[in-house]
């Protein structure tokens, strides 16, 4: 038990496991994305964004998403194709260490066809419901994304209200946050 223990968390050195080790289903990114991911947006070019953050030792673990999306988000063949020879579903690196934290990878969704069309709806359906205040950014970020898809955000007052909204999301809503949110 020792030995287990003493292998595990920051004392954990071989990061290999087996090919069929991770099994993505619907609940359990999910439950990934209530821990791991993130609902934002870019305010300067108004665009939502959805990411993972992950060290590099957990880059298997984005791949896997990445290819379960590409699989299950129900695209027909040609956008399977399209989507396949893009970035729309990017994943990235940093390759060093920053701030005295460890090398981290991100997959990244900036791309509001899919994500407005596909991702939200996806994330929406079969009674999956959000647990923590992430579904809280998830609702909200699905409303700024509709707006934008439509164009809305060409209108002054819409976009102020938009802007006005990712004020909320994420740090803002934490308990711990000390200013007031409008």
């Amino acid at each position: 038990m020792l030995e287990l223990k003493n292998s595990l968390n920051t004392k954990r050195t071989s990061f290999s496991n087996p090919e069929n080790h991770i099994v993505i289903t619907k609940s359990w990114l999910l439950g990934f994305i209530e821990g791991d991911g993130s609902f934002s947006l870019e305010r300067a070019k108004l665009e939502p964004t959805f990411s993972i953050n992950l060290t590099n030792n957990q880059l298997t673990i984005l791949v896997k998403i990445k290819e379960y999306l590409e699989n299950n988000l129900g695209f027909d063949l040609y956008s399977m194709h399209s989507l396949k020879c893009s970035s729309v579903i990017t994943i990235s690196g940093s390759g060093k260490a920053i701030n005295n934290s460890k090398p981290f990878v991100s997959l990244i969704i900036k791309n509001i066809y899919l994500l407005n069309n596909y991702f939200m709806p996806f994330l929406s359906e079969d009674g999956l419901k959000f647990i923590t205040k992430k579904g809280k950014d998830f609702l909200d970020l699905k409303i700024i994304c509709k707006a934008i898809y439509i164009g809305a955000h060409h209108r002054k007052k819409i976009k102020s209200l938009i802007l006005k909204l990712s004020y909320t999301m994420n740090n803002y809503r934490l308990s711990t946050y000390i200013e007031s949110v409008e």
